[in-house]
């Protein structure tokens, strides 16, 4: 019987640290998208699809990962540039501001960690329509989004 807790405890520290080592690595991943080394290219100036481009890379870290702050400072900064108040983008973005995935239990078996994480990824995918409405960007925006491969999980 003692074994069986020691296996059981042992099993389920071995998930979380392999689970933990892959956040960290798809963390270093992404802020390496930021900072990798390429070559000099002169550029004139901001072109819309490279905009959105970044757009539609944030809102699948949003959906895949959980990763809301870019996505926040990316909505704030959108409806500030088009003038609205302080008051009228705290209304806006309050529902990402107080969003939280559903926690997954210490001992879930793994069946239920892949609902729960996709429970968690269907409420980030309604939470990221309301912001698109917010923001009126196209649908086909969210379309392409939400059916790209690393979103699609």
């Amino acid at each position: 019987m003692e074994w069986f807790i020691v296996a059981v405890v042992a099993w389920r520290l071995l998930a979380i640290v392999r689970e933990e080592s892959a956040q960290v690595y798809t963390q270093q991943i992404r802020e390496l998208a930021y900072t990798g080394w390429r070559k000099h290219t002169q550029e004139v100036g901001a072109r819309a699809d490279s905009q959105l481009s970044n757009v539609q890379t944030v809102m699948r870290w949003f959906i895949a990962e959980g990763v809301k702050d870019e996505l926040m400072v990316l909505t704030v900064s959108v409806l500030a540039s088009r003038g609205l108040s302080q008051s009228q983008v705290a209304r806006s973005i309050r529902g990402l501001v107080e969003y939280q995935d559903r926690p997954i239990p210490f001992l879930a078996l793994p069946w239920q960690r892949r609902r729960i994480i996709r429970r968690n990824q269907d409420a980030r995918r309604a939470l990221l329509q309301e912001i698109i409405q917010v923001l009126e960007l196209p649908q086909e925006t969210l379309e392409e989004i939400l059916t790209h491969e690393g979103a699609a999980i």
